[in-house]
């Protein structure tokens, strides 16, 4: 014999299901921050981290991604020439995504204050450029700044995934 089950019975318990894909989905995909290897490039000449750092994380809850990345100067880095190149993770949504970003300039010991975007067209597409001081200048050889060891490039935004 079929159990009777009224309305709102059958409503918690898809509320329950629900709930349950949900946390399933959170525990897998957005509660920890992963670690990959940005790559680093510039309009003109390319530039190579030598003994710096450059570190990327991420979380990623359903398409939409929580981007970090962090570059670190070192004695023997090359910064390369042209404005700076940061890759995701992971394909970009076409559109426009801002966030923030923050460079330290060792030696004097300063903060400077700016933005980062990802633009769905030009050389920019699909990564990451950051743009410190004046929204027009974009992160490159002695832009805003001369990048000596110890200076510090430090990105973070949120963009949606295609994939």
């Amino acid at each position: 014999m079929v159990q009777y089950r009224r309305p709102a019975d059958n409503v918690r318990v898809q509320v329950e299901q629900d709930r349950r894909l949900l946390n399933l989905e959170l525990d897998a995909r957005g509660s920890v921050m992963y670690t990959y290897s940005p790559a680093w490039d510039a309009a003109t000449t390319n530039p190579s981290i030598g003994n710096g750092s450059l570190t990327g994380e991420y979380r990623r809850v359903g398409t939409l991604v929580m981007l970090n990345i962090r570059l670190v100067i070192g004695s023997t880095t090359n910064v390369g020439t042209g404005a700076w190149n940061f890759q995701v993770p992971f394909e970009v949504d076409p559109g426009y995504w801002i966030g923030s970003a923050a460079g330290y300039n060792d030696d004097p010991g300063e903060w400077w204050a700016g933005i980062c975007m990802i633009e769905p067209t030009g050389d920019a597409t699909k990564k990451v450029v950051a743009a410190l001081g004046q929204a027009t200048q974009r992160c490159r050889l002695d832009v805003p700044f001369s990048w000596d060891v110890d200076s510090s490039l430090s990105m973070s935004i949120w963009y949606n995934t295609t994939e």
